[in-house]
């Protein structure tokens, strides 16, 4: 007669083996119990010569301690490299009495066709502002040709002349490029994955680039972060929405001001990033258009416009939002509103 665990143990099999998906039976400290079927990259020598997911497959065990308890945290999407290609998974996690279960979700299809989607986005997004980029490249452009026919029509230019008209010429030709560089940036979907960024690392990497920038003028920042709070996404394009906003507060206040960032995540799990300056404040039919493509205030030849009309289109893809307000006692406000991601560590499950 089979024990009474044999019977478990034969009962527990055949229902992760009724599964779709390869399917890993926990217990409470991270042993492996069973598997139906072996994830791809692995096999099952492996699995059953390292019992603890910390070890077999650590790419899982860090999903697992990143996942939160609430009805929202049950997955979390990994990447991984095997045999030199990118696999995508969901990783699924169920409590039982006795346990944990993680089924692993080939997600390859659905982040193909995700990413098509983002760039069909990006793509209808960048063709409301065609009509922006001629006006904005025409104007260099009418410039520089002037410059050369002047240059060309007159065989008496001296060097000071031809200095001058050279470098009105570099001028407006870096700006042409830098409009184009920007919407060539704009519309590709980058091809790395998501992941747990800690919002504040963004921050600083942030101001570290703005007081590199900054040539003239007394800015100050303030920073007041919070510890461990975290949003899935790519850093690198999180640092640029970041940055877009703090130049634009710095060229706003001109010769001096004082900056403040805060970072708090409220009971709805959300993470937001507000980002306060002691300028003029945005009068009412700027901040109407503020995040419109090639808007801009300043002077021509020193703003593309871009900068806040590409942060508001990241800050979308991340799923947030992205507001702008004056404070009342004076000045402007950006908040940056993102959905909230759980890091906690193992000793925290």
């Amino acid at each position: 007669m089979r024990m009474k665990n044999e019977w478990m143990d034969v009962s527990r099999n055949e229902v992760l083996d009724a599964f779709p998906w390869p399917a890993i039976m926990l217990d409470d400290g991270g042993r492996i119990m069973s598997v139906s079927r072996v994830p791809p990259g692995f096999d099952r020598a492996a699995f059953a010569s390292c019992p603890l997911l910390a070890d077999a497959a650590p790419d899982y065990w860090q999903a697992l301690q990143d996942a939160g308890d609430g009805p929202c945290e049950r997955y979390r999407d990994i990447s991984r490299r095997v045999a030199g290609r990118a696999v995508h998974e969901r990783v699924w996690f169920s409590r039982m009495r006795d346990g944990i279960v993680l089924f692993v979700e080939d997600r390859g299809d659905a982040v193909v066709a995700s990413q098509a989607e983002l760039q069909r986005d990006r793509l209808a997004a960048l063709g409301f502002m065609v009509a922006g980029v001629c006006h904005e490249i025409s104007n260099p452009l009418t410039a520089v040709q002037s410059m050369m026919q002047m240059l060309l029509g007159r065989s008496d230019v001296g060097a000071d002349a031809l200095h001058k008209g050279l470098r009105i010429v570099s001028d407006n030709v870096r700006r042409v490029m830098e409009i184009s560089r920007r919407l060539v940036d704009f519309s590709r979907v980058a091809e790395e994955p998501r992941t747990a960024v800690e919002i504040d690392a963004a921050v600083i990497e942030a101001v570290v680039l703005l007081r590199q920038g900054l040539r003239t003028g007394d800015i100050s920042v303030e920073h007041f972060p919070e510890l461990g709070a975290a949003v899935l996404g790519n850093a690198g394009q999180l640092q640029e929405v970041i940055y877009n906003i703090l130049i634009n507060a710095a060229h706003a206040m001109g010769d001096g001001g004082r900056i403040f960032i805060t970072t708090c995540t409220n009971e709805a799990r959300r993470v937001t990033v507000r980002i306060s300056d002691t300028g003029p404040g945005i009068p009412e039919d700027v901040l109407q258009r503020i995040f419109e493509p090639f808007f801009t205030t300043k002077p021509s030849g020193q703003g593309t416009g871009l900068g806040l009309a590409i942060a508001f289109e990241l800050v979308r893809e991340h799923g947030g939002d992205l507001r702008a307000f004056n404070n009342p006692q004076g000045g402007a406000t950006f908040e940056i509103d993102l959905p909230a991601h759980s890091r906690r560590s193992a000793h925290d499950k």
